[in-house]
């Protein structure tokens, strides 16, 4: 599977040039977290595509490295996955669109622990609202269909 992981790694840092000049528009110091989200994404994709080169020393586990389409289907099936949620968001608002993300993700990864996996989201959209909408003052996408 280290294919999958350079490919990964190569269009993770193929997306980062046009989300940077994106960022452009942003006013005044509002560019620098985007900038720096995107800094830090294209540290880990390379490490990533660079780390696919080296020779694996350890067995595989947990699937990673199978030789079969369940498990090349997955990186494809994870960025189908997100770009849906990404497109529904403007048509369900953020936390149902990336809740059904969550499901969806947890189906398709083959999750083993469905209340760690749940407790773990909930904290995570808590934070995510107490840092974008309560102190960033941040208004996150909100379902077009009710309007």
């Amino acid at each position: 599977m280290r294919w999958i992981n350079r490919l990964v790694g190569l269009c993770l840092i193929a997306a980062i040039v046009p989300l940077w000049q994106t960022a452009d528009r942003f006013p005044g110091t509002a560019a620098i977290f985007p900038r720096i989200s995107l800094a830090a994404l294209g540290i880990l994709a390379l490490i990533l595509l660079v780390s696919s080169f080296w020779a694996v020393t350890s067995p595989a586990s947990d699937g990673e490295g199978a030789r079969s389409l369940a498990a090349a289907g997955k990186p494809p099936a994870v960025f189908a996955i997100t770009a849906a949620a990404v497109a529904a968001m403007s048509y369900v608002g953020f936390f149902p669109a990336m809740a059904l993300m969550a499901a969806a993700l947890f189906w398709v990864l083959g999750g083993d622990k469905p209340w760690f996996y749940l407790s773990a989201i909930a904290i995570l959209f808590v934070m995510i609202y107490l840092v974008f909408v309560s102190a960033l003052n941040v208004q996150l996408t909100t379902a077009t269909f009710l309007h």
